[in-house]
């Protein structure tokens, strides 16, 4: 029997298709919200780290009550907003992140010692993690390739990281953990963007190997029928897929040819399932051919 090509098509099918979907367009920033919603909605989060921080660590009373009073004035607010209210909503918005600003500084004066030393621990990594991620972005802008969003997000965690250093320096210790909290979500986001962003510039040079493979791999599983036919076993079901399989692949290899990656990847995920059916077909052939 003819050693042949075939066995890792389907394997290798799955690897290039498993890549995510790409947008091939410029990235854009999601649109932002009109200033007061936008406003309503930075006290709201504010208000929801705040909540986080009293929920697990020791804290007075009072700082407790003026939580759930910020927090009814920030359901107040987006009433009044809801209402069209824009001067009501506004001012409940004022008073919510006057309170926010009094409840921060109030845990300012609670943090023991050992939690500020926890976050200057904090600080190093952090920092070493924003300056990998800046060199990362800037390969990826001299071989080319725009990253927008990712850029975004790491200016948004660099500003976080000083406005911590600042508050920190100013004797504001939870202020400063929070906004170093911002910082390394910003930095985690922009992480898992930047890994799926370099695994999608790689794309086309895996379509290109795999595509030109696909001649010689075809012609594999033409022999491992041939020969089976050959010996007298039915080989229908292995034809009628690898004809099904051998269109598709065509198709795809045409698409990418014109430069449509992202219409010749839709065209591989959708011929999996074909391409694992003909390797389970090919396989009983092998199978039935040895015994």
């Amino acid at each position: 029997m003819k050693s042949t090509a075939w066995g890792s098509i389907a394997v290798a099918l799955m690897i290039v298709a498993a890549i995510p979907a790409i947008s091939y367009g410029a990235e854009t920033e999601e649109q932002q919200p009109p200033p007061i919603e936008r406003y309503i909605q930075i006290a709201e989060r504010a208000h929801q780290r705040l909540t986080a921080y009293i929920d697990t660590h020791e804290h007075d009373q009072d700082s407790e009550q003026r939580c759930e009073d910020i927090e009814l004035l920030i359901e107040g607010a987006k009433e009044a907003h809801a209402a069209g209210d824009v001067e009501a909503a506004i001012a409940k918005t004022k008073e919510a992140m006057k309170m926010l600003k009094g409840c921060m500084t109030s845990l300012d004066m609670q943090l023991p010692p050992a939690a500020v030393d926890a976050i200057k621990d904090r600080y190093e990594r952090v920092s070493h993690h924003l300056s990998m991620l800046t060199s990362a972005l800037e390969r990826l802008e001299e071989q080319g390739i725009e990253a927008p969003l990712i850029d975004a997000h790491v200016r948004v965690a660099r500003s976080s990281f000083k406005a911590s250093l600042i508050h920190l320096k100013a004797q504001r210790p939870f202020i400063a953990q929070q906004m170093l909290n911002v910082c390394e979500r910003s930095l985690d986001t922009a992480h898992d963007m930047l890994e799926d962003r370099v695994r999608d510039s790689l794309l086309p040079e895996r379509l290109h190997h795999f595509l030109n493979t696909v001649p010689e791999r075809l012609q594999a599983a033409h022999d491992i029928i041939d020969e089976a036919r050959s010996e007298g076993i039915d080989t229908g079901d292995a034809e009628s897929l690898l004809a099904q399989l051998k269109v598709r692949l065509y198709r795809a290899r045409e698409a990418h040819q014109e430069g449509r990656e992202a219409a010749s990847l839709a065209i591989l995920r959708e011929s999996m399932e074909s391409a694992a059916k003909l390797g389970h077909e090919l396989d009983e052939l092998r199978q039935r051919m040895a015994s």
